[in-house]
This record gives C-alpha cells, structure tokens and sequence, in this order.
C-alpha cells in the first residue's frame, strides 16, 4: 500500500484529481485493514477536502477512525498480539490523531460554508 500512496500522489500532484479519487477507490476494494488502509482513506479523504467536497471526506475519516479502532479491538481481544500491537502503536496514534484533526477541519469549514 506503500506503492499506492506514492501513486495516488502522483496524481494529485500532476492535478488529475479525478484519477487520483479513483485510484484511491481501487486500492481501497483491493486492501485489507490495518495502517496502510488508513493511509489511503486519509490521503483521498485530505483530497475530497481541498476539493471542497466535504461530506465525501468526512465519510472516508470516519471509515479510516472506525478502522483504527477495530484494529484496537482486536488487539486487545489477542493477548498475544497486544504485545506486536503496541510496538507500532505510536505511530498508528500519531496517524488517528492526524485524521481526527483532519476531521475537526472538515467539520469547521462545513460550519463555515
């Protein structure tokens, strides 16, 4: 998903949005949960909101904050995977912590619109 990102990126850079949204959408259908599936749905969901298609990034944050969450869950339901789970747990708190501030963003410049 790595590879995925960078190409999504690509796109956005070389300003063909609509591409980019549908490539975001394809490497979502084909990847399975856990951080790079976070990864995506927040860099399509930053898209939709300089897009200002907000109601799209505002759903793709929450699917990306629901993720994280299920993964939490099932962490702590696998005692032997809580151990694995909280070596990356920094980064996978800084990544939900970004797409909440994203959505704080979203949800201010609908209050705004």
């Amino acid at each position: 998903s790595a590879l995925a990102k960078r190409i999504g990126r690509v796109l956005v850079s070389t300003h063909d949005y609509q591409r980019a949204i549908d490539y975001y959408k394809s490497a979502l259908r084909s990847s399975h949960s856990g951080p790079g599936r976070q990864a995506l749905r927040y860099d399509l969901a930053e898209l939709y909101f300089n897009l200002s298609k907000l109601p799209k990034a505002e759903k793709e944050l929450e699917a990306s904050i629901s993720d994280f969450e299920l993964d939490e869950d099932e962490a702590k339901n696998d005692e032997r995977g809580v151990t694995g789970k909280r070596a990356s747990n920094v980064s996978d708190l800084t990544a939900h912590v970004t797409a909440l501030k994203l959505l704080a963003k979203v949800h201010q410049a609908d209050d705004n619109s």
